[in-house]
């Protein structure tokens, strides 16, 4: 019988299974795969880096991209510190990014250089056309993509926060009440709303979600849908992490290549609309 995970907040659960499965597989995203200690330690890394561009307990940072691992890196190095991460659509609009941008109060956005079919320029000067007022677009951490004086590389971030320490992200360690994520409503009967996640929800309710479902460490996730619907980066990941399985990523839905994943990585898991 599984021990439920007695951590509070996301970042805490991630230490907590790296503890208990230090050497299995957390993520896999193509040729990319990180166990739990090695996720842990390099959103450690992330995390200063994100500290020392001043984001800090209570602060927003946004995340555009699709499902890769450099999302929950992100995520989760966001998380560590205390901060209120805005998952935004990749399917939205400029106009509707633009206002969910304003509307949540984002200081920072991480976002790939191409969104599906669209540059993540035009994306950016889209959002810009109609809120000209958006500053957090002045320095944007770029997934890929040329770098530009304006663009931080997310790779170059563990770099950024080498003089960062133990004790400064310490210092900003959130509580199981604190807001973990911030998710957007699809806006069909007004405008989207922004709902705030708890940390100790992401835990409980999830945990729950698996015992029913009776997952086990040897359990393997297929993840298709997208990550900045509460189905995936909230019900899915820790339904799954809160058992210790693994994570498969799909960056993006294609039949094909879902078949092929299920198959070569042997998964047991599936979330999925009908």
């Amino acid at each position: 019988m599984m021990q439920k995970p007695a951590s509070r907040t996301a970042p805490a659960l991630l230490a907590e299974m790296a503890a208990r499965y230090p050497d299995a597989e957390f993520i896999v995203d193509g040729d990319t795969r990180l166990t739990y200690a090695g996720f842990g330690d390099t959103v450690r890394r992330y995390a200063k880096g994100l500290h020392a561009l001043g984001m800090l307990r209570g602060g927003r940072m946004a995340i555009l991209m699709d499902n890769r691992h450099e999302w929950l890196l992100a995520y989760f190095a966001g998380m560590s510190l205390g901060v209120e991460v805005v998952a935004l659509n990749t399917w939205a609009t400029p106009t509707e990014l633009a206002y969910q941008i304003r509307d949540a109060g984002v200081e920072l956005l991480v976002a790939e250089d191409r969104l599906r079919d669209k540059a993540l320029d035009d994306v950016l000067a889209g959002i810009l056309a109609a809120d000209s007022g958006i500053a957090c677009l002045d320095r944007t951490i770029t997934v890929d993509g040329a770098v530009r004086e304006s663009r931080i590389p997310f790779g170059a971030l563990p770099d950024l926060g080498s003089a960062v320490t133990d004790d400064d992200l310490a210092a900003n360690t959130a509580s199981g009440g604190d807001t973990a994520c911030i998710l957007y409503t699809s806006g069909s009967t007004s405008l989207p709303k922004g709902v705030p996640l708890l940390h100790h929800g992401l835990i409980d309710n999830m945990w729950s979600i698996g015992e029913r479902m009776h997952l086990s460490p040897d359990d393997r996730l297929w993840l298709a849908v997208s990550m900045f619907w509460s189905f995936s980066c909230v019900n899915a990941l820790f339904t799954v992490m809160t058992h210790g399985g693994t994570v498969v990523l799909q960056h993006h839905f294609d039949a094909g290549e879902a078949l092929r994943l299920i198959e070569q990585e042997r998964c047991t898991v599936f979330y999925g609309l009908p």
